[in-house]
């Protein structure tokens, strides 16, 4: 396991590697980066071919996706690229997702749902008719086989196919260069951009498609969502102190 900030080369990068957690700003992330490497390749989970090509190239290059830790290890541990992920408050995470889901249920949107896959069409159309507040019936319509999807997730894509693993997490996601959490966002920009070059401001470019307010500071609403994220919690609050001790961002 990693446990010096200095793991990598004190040189310039080959590139930037960017695990990309579902729901946790990474298109706004991505977008910081689109001009401060030769090449840009976001949504790379989708284009095997070109994202390797890349890291094997002479040019420099960002790739961002979601990519596991485990698809993506052998990238992810190379010295000479800049490797980071950026992880979001459990609740807010999974709440975003479920957003982004629902969604597609929207009667009008039917045609939409042919872009995502039939299991998350039909979980959109039952959840259209579920306020999210209503956190054991959205439970209820979460097919076993989507769980994977919706339950700790951010845990899951550093420990798989280990699953259930915080322990596991913790020491895979400190073999990238660099992780912070959203809350540290500010910080970490300044800290990034001291490594790998001046970036683009931050704006935000993927805001939810539907409007719905789930208050999570209300007690039964947060109980019941504990259960979705109770590893992920862990995951995160053990990031979150890793990344402020280490890097020196936030009080």
């Amino acid at each position: 396991m990693t446990t010096d900030i200095e793991h990598d080369q004190s040189g310039p990068y080959a590139g930037a590697f960017f695990l990309h957690v579902p729901k946790t700003a990474g298109s706004s992330i991505c977008n910081m980066f689109a001009f401060t490497f030769d090449r840009f390749l976001r949504d790379a989970q989708s284009q095997p071919d070109e994202w390797r090509a890349l890291l094997g190239g002479a040019e420099t290059f960002f790739v961002g996706g979601h990519f596991s830790f485990a698809e993506a290890q052998d990238f992810l541990r190379r010295r000479d690229i800049f490797s980071f992920t950026a992880l979001r408050d459990p609740y807010e995470q999974v709440v975003s997702h479920l957003k982004w889901v629902k969604a597609y249920g929207y009667p009008p949107r039917a045609d939409k749902r042919a872009e995502i896959h039939p299991e998350l069409a039909d979980l959109a159309v039952r959840l259209w008719e579920v306020p999210l507040a209503d956190v054991d019936e959205v439970k209820a319509q979460i097919d076993a086989p989507l769980r994977r999807l919706f339950f700790d997730v951010q845990t899951h894509y550093f420990c798989a196919p280990d699953a259930n693993n915080v322990a596991l997490a913790v020491a895979n996601l400190q073999e990238l260069t660099f992780f912070f959490t959203l809350d540290d966002m500010h910080a970490a920009k300044a800290h990034i951009e001291s490594r790998v070059g001046e970036l683009e401001e931050e704006k935000i470019t993927n805001t939810a498609m539907i409007e719905e307010q789930v208050e999570l500071q209300d007690p039964e609403i947060r109980a019941g969502y504990r259960e979705m994220v109770a590893l992920d919690l862990e995951f995160y609050e053990q990031a979150r102190q890793i990344s402020r001790d280490r890097f020196g961002i936030g009080p």
